[in-house]
């Protein structure tokens, strides 16, 4: 997703604050919610806004956690099954699920 993060290396240096403003963080596994089962995907709680759309349009691989936030309750195993985890991601408002792999 060009534009939404910030390089390690610089953080931003250089930027206007307009451009700034246009960045957001990358999902980072070490922040990832606690019931995510292990696999490549996974959901920054963090970054994670509540919005319950994963869970509402990917039932069988994102689920909400009623203390807040989604999780992946499954990760993919098949072709098919990596392409609606991939759509979720490209979906989420918050940019807040991860692909670790």
């Amino acid at each position: 997703r060009p534009g939404g993060w910030l390089c390690p290396r610089t953080r931003g240096v250089g930027l206007s604050d307009q451009s700034k403003k246009r960045i957001r963080a990358m999902p980072d596994i070490t922040k990832k919610n606690e019931l995510n089962v292990p696999g490549k995907y996974f959901v920054d709680k963090e970054l994670c806004i509540d919005c319950d759309q994963c869970s509402r349009d990917m039932p069988n691989h994102f689920k909400r956690n009623e203390a807040g936030g989604s999780y992946v309750w499954k990760q993919p195993v098949t072709p098919a099954e990596v392409a609606e985890c991939e759509e979720a991601l490209s979906r989420c408002p918050a940019e807040a699920i991860g692909n670790n792999g």
